[in-house]
């Protein structure tokens, strides 16, 4: 029976059925353990959430479950068993690989695998094969471009990097700016507040030269006023 991770696994019948979920009855994938009262049971990540979905106890003992219920297994041992499972390539028919290392194939090997044009980033719309993509940059339009649009893009993204450089510094300058505008009105506050104090100071001393003058008109002769005889 196919599966719908892109691979079959092999001699499947030999498998140990502990290493199989009882749900979909597969090799687990993701396997989440239950916290049941008798005893905790494995199932497939997916398998149980839909399972709680429509029925929100465990499938082997019954027991009330919810999602968040469920504990990833951490064991390493089974997790090891599970990556060893040999399995077969739907797309490239390769077999004999380790289920632990597919992903790495299908995304870096399998010749079958739907891919991007190599200049994908320059927009070059073409999808295939993988064992297609060598007749595809015979023909792509975007290939030959691809050292001068790359020159382009750098150089373009070296101007964003100046301008956002330069955006930086004004920024800061306007930092500063408004920190020099702050210190200038604080001392033009104190400019006024001396201002203030010398009128102040004017205002006195304009009120000591009358009272002085008063003096020096009432007491014509100095120390007139103080001299008594005996």
């Amino acid at each position: 029976m196919e599966d719908n991770t892109g691979y079959e696994y092999m001699n499947e019948e030999s498998i140990n059925e502990r290493l199989k979920c009882s749900i979909c009855t597969k090799p687990f994938i993701d396997p989440v353990s239950t916290k049941c009262n008798i005893r905790n049971h494995i199932f497939c990540h997916h398998c149980i959430e839909e399972w709680i979905k429509h029925h929100p106890s465990c499938p082997m003992c019954r027991q009330n479950l919810r999602i968040e219920n469920l504990t990833p297994i951490a064991d390493s041992v089974l997790i090891d068993m599970l990556d060893e499972i040999l399995v077969k390539c739907l797309g490239c028919k390769q077999t004999g690989l380790v289920r632990g290392s597919f992903n790495d194939h299908k995304n870096k090997m399998c010749s079958k695998t739907n891919i991007k044009c190599l200049s994908s980033d320059i927009k070059c719309p073409w999808t295939g094969s993988r064992d297609e993509l060598d007749k595809h940059l015979k023909t792509c339009i975007f290939n030959p471009l691809r050292p001068l649009i790359t020159e382009l893009i750098n150089n373009n993204q070296q101007l964003k990097n100046q301008v956002n450089q330069q955006q930086t510094q004004i920024g800061g300058l306007i930092n500063d700016n408004q920190q020099l505008k702050g210190q200038v009105n604080q001392q033009q506050t104190q400019i006024r507040q001396l201002q203030d104090e010398n009128q102040q100071l004017k205002n006195q001393t304009g009120q000591l030269e009358k009272r002085l003058q008063f003096l020096e008109f009432t007491c014509p002769k100095p120390l007139s006023c103080f001299d008594h005889s005996y």
